[in-house]
């Protein structure tokens, strides 16, 4: 798999468009929802269940405290009713108001209304005049026993007070047994009781009714009672009875449901009245110092809470109260039988203990829930097993395909319809995906179009099993269909395309409005065409497909021709197929639409490839131009150099491609690509594009003192000067001294003669053609040092740049004498780059830098050695290598061009490191750097279109390059194989002249171990 796609192949895409790793397979998904929904539904039924069990329960303790609060009610109303007559009775007996005995007497009937009520504590009596008598039944009340001193077989206890005025109150204990017969009895003085005082008397005494107290503690027993009296029928005192109220707490403990119900009786101020626990209530007693405690006192939240709902009347109605014990459900009843006299039952249990079957049935259920899931999550795992094991091999294969595996078979087996269907479209998938691929590598690989052709007409015939097929291409200028492409297998067509077959079918006209033409019909609507049986078809034209397709007994039938749409989406070109046959019986039938999807896609890859190609293909003819025109632009800049820029191309190329051939020795690992051949054609069309950086009158510079124009005609003038003033001085001697004429005619012939003499010389050496030794150096120094005169100021009607150049120069008022060659100041031109023509230097050239740009002063010129060139003409020559890797590094090349910069660059340097401009050795060199250097040196040599020179015939030119061999400037490797493989007769034959072409000897050249 390439290592470009694998970072791809490691996500897992989620749906919803995010990454991620934490998949689950379709077997633990089903088994696990088929747990979620059996974990959900069983927690719902036992849920409901339990809740409408705690419903039920709730509802049914409503009805039990209800019920506790009417049989409360009903006992605490047995309570105090018999109390009540018992003590309205007892006001209309006369013996009760009568003396001591009278008082006693009356034992019997206390004594038997203390064993009919049991929770009735005592009975007394207190009189007007401060008389009391009270009867309790100790039944085993220790601390009443303890405190009245009483013998262990005594059952009742008689307390009398009697007052006698002027003296102590006397207060007598009398103690019987169970039948009544005294046991004993002591006196003892009262200190102060009273029994006037007390509450309960006070309001007796003022009521016409019984009136009943509050609760309070008894201080004689310690029970917590109450005490109802009512006024004697005389009046004269009141008739009193202490109920205690601890019987009622055995009614509230039979109505305790749990451990933890909590049930009291309470008034409308919140004093208790009975409490379900009377230990904890003796003890709230004890802590807060009173004889009665309120419901807040108790410090239970429910309670409390309780009791605040009977301030609100929140009455008879079951509610649940939240403290930090947990639920408590709760009620609170109204006992009160009188209206004044408010009594109120609060009963609360705890949710949790009431619940205790519920969440125990619950707790049933659930692990029988679980029981049946872990049953079903096995049965889920195994059927989703069975289920998946298909899909969880299909997930295999997609993840292949996914990781562009397409060689391994997987073969999928499913009695399920969905997932049997599902593997056939995975197999049908892969394939195409695999195919595609393939042939949009191919297509995006492949650059020459006609091989693009040949892999989009064989895959859509291949797919679609048709017999044949055709590719026709839109012409440039829109006008007609030009057909590139034609293959039939079954009768042996292949014409165009990579055959090597010529295309002998006439195009089809666009604006042909006689005949509908089925490849003009999808062109112009952009639709594709599928017939069944095109002879069967009358209403579009397939003359042309007959034409190409049908031969003898051989007829086309089906028919699939489809747009290639541009990403423009304009028609570039037609793809046709005829003759799909089935793969089974092999007959003709029509195009599958399957196969017609495919071929779709397939054209719309196939037009977008043929329309890079061709835009590639634009794109390097437009970059080609661009290259020859500059090339061209630099040839014909200067005639000096006439065809050179698209010379070198042809030379380089022939010998780059026969190094590449070559098995020598030298050549063994050298080869040239495709790209790298179109690498070194273009760098060779660029080789001299520095060139257009150098000055015309440099690069053409035929003669020493030519600049833009040839300064021999100006140092003519000054001969001319020169011999006019000869004449001019002949003239005035002849007239000074007459007889001196034949002595003055001979002075003046000599002089013109030598004049003439000098001037050749003069001439001569301008022209370049021959060295210059000291001799003729110093003739030229002799020459110059002739003066003439000049008459006119030399600094007007100059320009701003010569008027800069003699700044420095004093100005010389003519006449003066001027020499007849001169190396003046302004000639030399200074540079203005500090020296430092490179820069930074950044590609190292190793130039040496003159001291100026320019040398026009006219005797060095003229004692140039050889040719016309000086250092500073010279270094200008050379700069345009300089100019031209400079150049052609700050074009953005790309990856396939990137040696162009070098290539171009370094056909000047030499082996043995004496080149330029940056004095590069052997080893620094490449194959094609030394073959740019011998091309660009041949075709110098051999070329005919220079104005400054006479072309060299091929031996003299080969010759002069085996000079260049031995001085180790060209490479010996390639100057031979340039010898032996005729590269230098073949390039001849082509662009040298006849007179040019000469007999070499190449033996006499060629290397002893290349022979």
């Amino acid at each position: 798999m390439p290592e470009l796609l694998k970072p791809f192949t490691q996500l897992r895409v989620h749906p919803s468009g995010g990454f991620f790793t934490g998949r689950m397979s379709l077997q633990l998904s089903i088994s696990s929802l088929l747990t979620v929904l059996l974990v959900v539904l069983g927690g719902a039924i036992t849920g409901y269940t339990y809740e409408g069990q705690k419903k039920e329960t709730l509802q049914s303790t409503g009805v039990i405290f209800k019920r506790a609060a009417e049989q409360t009610s009903q006992s605490l109303k047995a309570l105090m009713e018999p109390v009540g007559n018992f003590i309205s009775l007892s006001t209309q007996l006369e013996k009760i108001s009568g003396g001591r005995q009278q008082r006693l007497d009356l034992l019997p009937y206390f004594v038997q209304a203390l064993r009919n009520t049991r929770w009735l504590a005592n009975v007394s009596v207190g009189y007007s005049n401060g008389d009391f008598i009270v009867i309790w039944a100790l039944r085993g009340n220790e601390l009443l026993s303890r405190q009245t001193a009483a013998p262990k077989k005594a059952a009742y206890l008689v307390k009398l007070i009697e007052r006698n005025p002027g003296k102590l109150a006397l207060e007598r204990y009398l103690y019987y047994d169970e039948k009544l017969t005294l046991i004993s009895e002591n006196d003892r003085f009262l200190s102060g009781y009273d029994p006037r005082t007390r509450p309960w008397y006070k309001q007796a005494i003022n009521s016409d009714y019984q009136i009943r107290t509050a609760p309070y503690r008894f201080a004689s027993t310690g029970q917590m009672g109450i005490t109802s009296a009512r006024r004697l029928a005389n009046g004269l005192g009141v008739v009193a009875a202490d109920i205690a109220l601890d019987s009622l707490a055995s009614v509230l403990q039979d109505h305790k449901l749990t451990d933890s119900t909590q049930a009291v009786i309470f008034d409308e101020k919140g004093t208790v009245l009975v409490y379900i626990d009377n230990e904890v209530m003796l003890e709230r007693q004890s802590q807060f110092l009173k004889g009665s405690i309120n419901v807040l006192d108790l410090e239970r939240d429910e309670l409390s809470e309780l009791y605040n709902e009977s301030l609100r009347k929140q009455l008879g109605k079951g509610n649940i109260i939240n403290t930090e014990q947990g639920e408590w459900f709760s009620i609170v009843s109204d006992l009160s039988a009188h209206p004044k006299r408010r009594t109120y039952l609060a009963i609360a249990t705890p949710v949790r203990e009431l619940t205790t079957n519920a969440r125990a049935m619950a707790r049933e259920n659930l692990i029988l829930a679980g029981f049946v899931i872990l049953i079903a999550i096995f049965l889920g795992l195994y059927v989703t097993r069975r289920i998946a094991g298909s899909l969880h091999t299909l997930d295999q294969q997609a993840e292949r395909i996914r990781d562009f595996d397409f060689d391994t078979a997987v073969h999928v087996n499913s009695r399920i319809r969905e997932v049997s269907s599902l593997a056939s479209t995975m197999t049908v998938m892969k394939t195409v995906i695999q195919r595609f691929i393939e042939i949009a590598r191919s297509l995006s690989a492949e650059q020459k179009i006609e091989r693009v052709l040949e892999l989009i007409l064989q895959d859509a015939m291949t797919v679609t099993n048709a017999d044949g097929g055709s590719i026709a291409l839109l012409s440039d200028d829109n006008t007609q269909l030009e057909y590139a492409l034609v293959r039939n297998d079954e009768i042996a067509i292949h014409i165009g395309g990579t055959s090597q077959s010529p295309i002998d079918i006439d195009p089809i006209l666009i604006n042909d409005e006689n005949n509908i033409h089925a490849e003009l019909y999808v062109l112009q609507t952009k639709n594709p065409v599928s017939v069944d049986n095109i002879n069967e078809n009358r209403v579009l034209d397939f003359s042309s497909v007959r034409k190409r397709h049908q031969s003898g007994d051989y007829l086309c039938k089906s028919y699939l021709a489809l747009p290639l749409l541009n990403r423009q989406k304009e028609v570039i070109g037609v793809l046709q197929l005829v003759n799909s046959r089935d793969r089974h019986s092999k007959e003709i039938t029509g195009f599958d639409h399957a196969y017609r999807a495919y071929v779709h896609a397939l054209a719309s890859n196939a037009a977008l490839a043929l329309d890079n190609n061709r835009l590639i293909r634009a794109q390097k003819d437009l970059f080609d131009s661009f290259v020859q025109l500059i090339a061209g632009a630099i040839d014909t800049k200067s005639p000096y150099t006439g065809g050179h820029c698209q010379r070198v191309p042809v030379l380089a190329e022939l010998l780059a491609n026969e190094a590449s051939r070559s098995r020598l020795e030298a050549f063994r690992d050298f080869s040239l690509s495709e790209d790298e051949t179109y690498e070194l054609y273009v760098a060779s069309w660029l080789h001299d594009c520095g060139k257009v950086t150098t000055p015309e009158y440099i690069v053409d510079k035929a003669t020493k003192l030519e600049t833009i124009y040839n300064r021999i005609h100006e140092i003519r003038m000054r001969f001319e000067v020169l011999w006019r003033d000869a004449e001019i001085a002949y003239r005035d001697g002849l007239a000074e001294h007459p007889g001196d004429k034949k002595k003055l005619r001979k002075g003046l012939k000599d002089h013109q003669l030598q004049l003439q003499e000098d001037f050749v010389f003069v001439a001569s050496c301008n022209v370049g053609s021959e060295c210059m030794n000291p001799d003729h150096m110093q003739r030229i120094r002799e020459i110059a040092s002739q003066t003439w005169v000049r008459h006119f100021d030399d600094r007007i009607g100059l320009s701003e740049d010569e008027v800069q150049l003699r700044k420095d120069v004093p100005p010389v008022n003519a006449p003066a004498d001027e020499q007849l060659l001169a190396d003046r100041p302004e000639h030399l031109i200074p540079r203005t780059d500090g020296g430092r023509p490179f820069g930074d230097n950044p590609y190292a050239f190793k130039m040496d830098v003159p001291d100026y740009v320019y040398n026009l002063g006219e005797v060095t010129n003229l004692c140039i050695a050889a040719g016309t060139l000086t250092d500073e003409d010279r270094f200008k020559i050379n700069d345009h290598i300089v100019q031209t890797i400079i150049m052609l590094n700050k074009l953005p090349f790309p990856k396939a061009l990137k040696h162009v910069p070098e290539w171009a660059g370094n056909h000047h340097e030499k082996l043995d490191g004496t080149g330029y401009p940056r004095k590069l050795k052997a080893e620094d060199l490449s194959i094609p750097e030394r073959v740019m250097g011998i091309a660009d040196i041949f075709e110098a040599l051999t070329a005919s279109d220079r104005p400054y020179k006479k072309a060299n015939t091929l031996n003299e030119s080969i010759q002069v390059l085996s000079l260049m061999r031995n001085d180790g400037h060209i490479c010996p490797d390639l100057f031979d194989l340039f010898l032996t493989s005729g590269i230098y007769l073949k390039y001849a034959e082509e662009h040298l002249s006849r007179d040019q072409i000469d007999d070499v000897d190449i033996s006499s050249y060629v290397r002893n171990e290349q022979k």
